[in-house]
Order: structure tokens, then C-alpha cells, then sequence
């Protein structure tokens, strides 16, 4: 039976829902988290595709790249291991040791937002194949069924199952959200001395363990908010570690 406990992790996502987030600037949000100022920073004015964000702000660190982006009335950080040129898909080192030092730090945007009335942490895992085929193949297993055939796009479920939280007014919604990722891989092909560059398509079977709070009225304090930090990346790693649609019963 196919499970994910052994997944490479591709990307980790947090986000804080308030309804000030738009009066900061991702820059400092990035320079406030990471500790230094970012590589790049972006700022917006008119909210339209192909950028609906107010700020965003990038840079490596400590072999991580960081992005923070700042809509109207939420915060989100992505985090992905420092790419490599030729590769789009390098996995994070040590995930569990990430996870527990993101929301660590996460403090620090309790402390710089008001009125942050939710919370969500995303970790998404993923196992590369041969082709399309294949992903859909290995993502049907986990969802348990069996297709007539694996030659089908847009494949894609998912699975919430609601848990209480021990502290606070809020309970945890637990996503399992199974699918397919294609992505392209740039290659260089050396030919007569001369490297010409080579787009070669890519697939993966992907699951995204999405584990966020129920919105509330009354603002998280920052105590709470760690504490379900704490909740939340625990219950990423079990989820995981069980490897498959059962973790949500278990």
C-alpha cells in the first residue's frame, strides 16, 4: 500500500489571517522573521492578475528561500529549499527540524499583526515518476480506488476531517489534498562545445497536508498562537508519518 511517510517535502506554507495585514509591508515582515533584509521586494498598487498581492518579499537564507506575500487580510510565507538552476524540485532538508523552527518563530508575526483570527500551516510532500501515467497512478492507490485507466488529467481529491483543539475556542480542520504535479526541469545539452538549454516535463504524485484553525471572532493572543503553532506542526507530522487517508481516523 502506497504512503507518503517517506515523501520528500517540496514546499512549507504558513499563513495568518487578520484584518491589518494590509498595512505591512512584506519587507519587513521578512527582515522581522528571518533576520536580515530581503533580495527582493515587490509592491503593488492596483490588486489585478497577474499579481492580486499588496507586497511580497524573497530571499535565501541559511540554504532556504523565503517568500512572504501580504494580501488584504492575510500574511503568507512559502518556504522551499534554496534551488538548484537545473532543478525545480529540490527537497527540503530535515522537514521535521524546519517545521518545529518556522513556527517557533512564528511569534514574531503574532507580535507585529493585530486581530490574526486564524491560522493555517501547509506542507506539501511529493514522489516524482516517469510520466503522468504513473503520478496518477500512485495518487489513485492512496485515495484507494482503481481507475479504468491512468491516462486521465486534472486528478485531484481531498479529505477534511475536523478535530477539536485542547486550548482555545477554535477546532482544527485537517486536509489531506491528493494530486498531480507537472512541472518543468531546464537541462543543458552539450553539443560541438556549445550547452543549449532544454525543457524537460516532469510529474509527481503530491499530497498537501493543509492543517489550519477555524476562523473566530475574538483575536488570537499571542500565547494562543503559539500554542497552536505547536498543535498544528504536530499534527502535520503525524499525519505524515501515518502516511495515508487513515491518519484523519486514527
Amino acid at each position: 500500500m502506497t504512503k507518503i511517510g517517506d515523501w520528500d517535502v517540496l514546499n512549507i506554507q504558513m499563513a495568518w489571517f487578520s484584518a491589518d495585514a494590509r498595512r505591512h509591508s512584506a519587507a519587513d515582515l521578512y527582515t522581522k522573521f528571518v533576520g536580515e533584509g530581503p533580495d527582493a521586494f515587490q509592491s503593488n498598487k492596483n490588486l489585478a492578475q497577474p499579481a492580486p498581492f499588496l507586497s511580497s518579499a524573497s530571499g535565501i537564507y541559511d540554504g532556504l528561500s523565503y517568500n512572504f506575500i501580504v494580501q488584504a487580510s492575510r500574511v503568507d510565507l512559502q518556504v522551499q529549499q534554496e534551488q538548484n538552476p537545473e532543478i525545480n524540485t529540490a527537497p527540503i532538508k530535515d522537514p521535521v527540524g524546519v517545521i518545529k523552527m518556522l513556527t517557533e518563530t512564528a511569534g514574531i508575526i503574532a507580535n507585529t499583526l493585530n486581530s490574526i483570527n486564524r491560522l493555517a500551516l501547509v506542507t506539501t510532500v511529493f514522489h516524482p515518476t516517469d510520466n503522468q501515467p504513473a503520478a496518477n497512478e500512485i495518487a489513485a492507490q492512496l485515495m484507494g480506488i482503481k481507475l479504468k485507466s491512468n491516462d486521465v488529467t486534472d486528478f485531484a481529491m481531498q479529505l477534511n476531517s475536523r478535530m477539536p483543539l485542547d486550548v482555545g475556542p477554535t477546532q482544527m480542520n485537517r486536509f489531506l489534498k491528493i494530486g498531480v504535479l507537472s512541472f518543468q526541469t531546464v537541462v543543458f545539452d552539450v553539443a560541438q562545445g556549445i550547452a543549449m538549454p532544454q525543457n524537460v516535463q516532469e510529474y509527481a504524485a503530491t499530497v498537501a497536508i493543509d492543517v489550519n484553525t477555524v476562523p473566530v471572532l475574538q483575536p488570537l493572543t499571542a500565547d494562543l498562537q503559539s500554542t497552536i503553532w505547536g498543535a498544528l506542526a504536530s499534527e502535520t507530522l503525524r499525519l505524515r508519518a501515518v502516511g495515508d487517508l487513515n491518519g484523519l481516523w486514527k
